[in-house]
């Protein structure tokens, strides 16, 4: 019986998996589906924290985390890519250090729940923390990356701004500045 009830957050999450990813691909926006995905299973791991000894609600909680974190995942995996367009080797790097840090929080969280559970007895606390965790990810994708994809655009204008100068003015050391990505300011 165990085993069919620990199956629901990944059957919730697979659901949800295909729904949002659909509803992200026909909407182009990826970064407001994985923040609002994310604050849901933050919602889920607050929840199974306070419903820790009610069965029934809990089983929901986790439903509810497994659907939220699960189906963040695909849209996340497109932010790189959309932030980090034509960087090169920066894209590649940037992918590098999101994985670097995944597999820091996969070593690091089973420990910290462990330490928790020892000092106070229950994974509740635990489960608060990662609410939390999850909460700061929450704003560090919406601002965060809101900053860095502005940034992004703005510097894809000038450059676009620049060449365009070039184009109708034959400006030789303007194109140079807008070949080598420095601002003429």
């Amino acid at each position: 019986m165990i085993g069919l009830l620990t199956t629901i957050p990944y059957i919730c999450g697979a659901i949800s998996m295909v729904v949002i990813g659909r509803l992200s691909d026909s909407t182009g926006e990826r970064r407001k589906f994985v923040a609002g995905l994310v604050a849901v299973g933050a919602v889920g791991f607050f929840c199974a924290g306070i419903f820790a000894i009610h069965t029934t609600f809990l089983i929901v909680a986790l439903g509810l985390l497994g659907a939220g974190i699960i189906a963040s995942i695909p849209s996340f995996w497109t932010l790189p890519q959309k932030l980090l367009a034509g960087a090169g080797a920066g894209a590649a790097g940037g992918i590098a250090v999101i994985n670097t840090l995944g597999q820091f929080g996969g070593i690091v969280s089973p420990v910290m729940v462990g330490r928790i559970k020892d000092l106070t007895g229950s994974t509740t606390p635990a489960l608060y923390v990662i609410g939390v965790a999850a909460l700061i990810a929450v704003c560090a994708v919406d601002v965060g990356v809101a900053a860095e994809a502005a940034h992004a655009r703005q510097v894809l204008k000038d450059r676009r701004l620049m060449i365009d100068h070039v184009e109708h003015g034959n400006d030789q050391d303007v194109a140079i500045t807008a070949l080598a990505g420095i601002s003429p300011n």
